[in-house]
């Protein structure tokens, strides 16, 4: 079996992050037409910001500078968080193994993505 390059892990990385940013995108419109309460439209907001910062984040990857690795890393750490500290349910555990996914390639081929 061929080892994976380090052009390969980012663009499965890239995917992964458009995929997420997407399903942030579905689940704060879903969001806003399901609940009807004032704190509605702040926490879609929040949802978009996710799916902004997702986005952003897949076209930045392919830079190879440190800062964006880290920032990545941590970025998926904290939605791995967020994601384990709310009620878990079917949506929460499919978000949970992508966000684990792709952070396990950004560990797994970080001397690889890493510039020098």
């Amino acid at each position: 079996m061929r080892p994976m390059s380090a052009f390969s892990v980012v663009k499965a990385v890239r995917a992964l992050f458009l995929f997420k940013c997407l399903v942030w995108v579905l689940f704060g419109v879903i969001f806003l037409i399901r609940f009807r309460t004032p704190m509605a439209p702040f926490l879609a907001c929040l949802l978009f910001i996710n799916a902004l910062i997702f986005f952003w984040l897949a076209w930045v990857i392919v830079r190879r500078k440190a800062w964006i690795f880290y920032f990545s890393a941590a970025f998926l750490v904290a939605n791995i968080i967020l994601t384990v500290t709310d009620q878990m349910g079917i949506y929460d555990f499919i978000v949970l193994a992508i966000d684990s996914f792709a952070l396990a390639a950004l560990i797994w081929k970080r001397k690889d993505i890493l510039p020098g």
